[in-house]
């Protein structure tokens, strides 16, 4: 039984990772990592976000540092998220986890 579980485990893995949506994100995620655009724009967000957070701790959510860091975040995120290959990246990555969320729900459906 354990050797049958391995082996049908193995398969299930082998089939995602040679499915078209999870190759093309791999390849999408490779080209995004390499992207210096994108890289200097994820820093910017995740700078800002950072600061969002340290800010959080000293003034209240509705202060004018806070709003005004909060528009930064915001316009920072738009400025990543918009740009064609991020979108791709996303749209892929929406899918990925949506196969995955219904292969778990198949593998758990009568353990629960």
């Amino acid at each position: 039984m354990n050797n049958e579980l391995f082996h049908l485990s193995e398969t299930l893995r082998d089939s995602i990772k040679n499915d078209p949506i999870f190759i093309e994100l791999d390849k999408v995620e490779k080209e995004l990592n390499e992207n210096e655009e994108i890289m200097r724009k994820s820093y910017k967000k995740d700078v800002i976000c950072s600061k969002y957070s340290d800010l959080l701790k000293v003034f209240d959510e509705n202060s004018d540092e806070i709003k005004k860091v909060r528009k930064e975040l915001v316009e920072a995120k738009d400025e990543l998220y918009e740009t064609p290959l991020v979108k791709r990246y996303l749209q892929l990555y929406a899918q990925a986890r949506e196969i995955l969320n219904k292969v778990n729900d198949i593998l758990l459906e009568n353990i629960k």
